[in-house]
């Protein structure tokens, strides 16, 4: 096996991980049954995680068929956008359901 294939495969390995971290949150989640503000914000938080996940999964598909390695960066970085955005969302939810903190 020479270095481009040990690379390549390391990084579908990965990919499959962030896939399955973000399907498992997605079930764990599912199984705390929570309801109102609390759960809107954890599946917020948990959408931004899946769409981190997938965003990678994106990049190596897009180079691995020749997407020009530009384009490929500037789509991986407007998908991570959209993940933080959902994380920030989340967050944002987590601190307006539970008051204010104290500086």
């Amino acid at each position: 096996m020479d270095e481009s294939s040990i690379i390549s495969l390391a990084t579908n390995l990965m990919d499959a991980l962030l896939i399955g971290a973000a399907v498992w949150m997605a079930i764990a989640v599912a199984k705390l049954r929570l309801g109102g503000a609390l759960s809107s914000s954890v599946n917020r938080i948990v959408l931004g995680a899946g769409v981190l996940g997938v965003a990678h999964v994106v990049e190596t598909l897009s180079l691995q068929h020749g997407m020009d390695e530009h384009v490929n960066e500037l789509l991986h970085r407007g998908i991570i956008l959209v993940g933080f955005v959902a994380l920030t969302l989340g967050i944002q939810s987590l601190v307006g359901a539970f008051g204010k903190t104290k500086a």
